[in-house]
């Protein structure tokens, strides 16, 4: 499609519209550089909406959406944010998030009522490394409280350094990324 392959674009839109295998749907979605039609995004969100859907599809399809609706994906961004365990799935997320929301979210609308960091660990990580404010501020705020736990101030400097010096599995060769641990 980035060549001049525009003609197909409607045709490869039908087929990820009517493709049911959805192991196979999020390897295109994942893949789908063109900006989606109306239908597509309309199949995209109802994928992205869907309990039942793998959670990877979801997210591509979230991503997807969130690489061409400004505004739309952030509530759909938002919920899977919450309802997601997926460490690698929850980065991708926060990152999508980062990208479509004019404002950073406030960690409420993505930790839930008691905004916990230190019992949300791989979400504090995924924000961290989607450069969230709040979650810096965080990390800052309890490395600083003298009534902060240790076990507080471990999960806060865990936290920062995978997001932050470590950083997503393949930017680092092994060898620096088993030293710094």
């Amino acid at each position: 499609l980035a060549i001049g392959g525009a003609s197909v674009r409607g045709e490869l839109e039908q087929h990820l519209i009517k493709e049911r295998d959805l192991r196979r749907a999020t390897e295109l979605f994942e893949g789908f550089r063109a900006p989606p039609s109306a239908a597509l995004r309309e199949h995209l969100v109802a994928v992205a909406a869907a309990a039942d859907a793998p959670a990877r599809a979801r997210v591509a399809a979230a991503e997807l959406l969130a690489r061409s609706a400004a505004g739309r994906p952030a509530p759909i961004l938002r919920g899977l944010f919450v309802e997601l365990d997926d460490p690698a799935l929850l980065a991708r997320i926060a990152r999508a998030l980062s990208l479509v929301a004019e404002a950073p979210t406030p960690a409420a609308k993505l930790l839930g009522a008691t905004v916990a960091w230190t019992h949300h660990p791989a979400r504090w990580r995924a924000l961290l490394a989607a450069g969230h404010p709040e979650a810096q501020r965080q990390v800052l705020t309890i490395l600083k409280d003298d009534d902060a736990s240790t076990s507080d101030r471990r999960c806060a400097l865990k936290a920062w350094r995978a997001a932050v010096v470590l950083g997503p599995t393949d930017s680092a060769p092994n060898a620096l990324r088993d030293a710094l641990r």
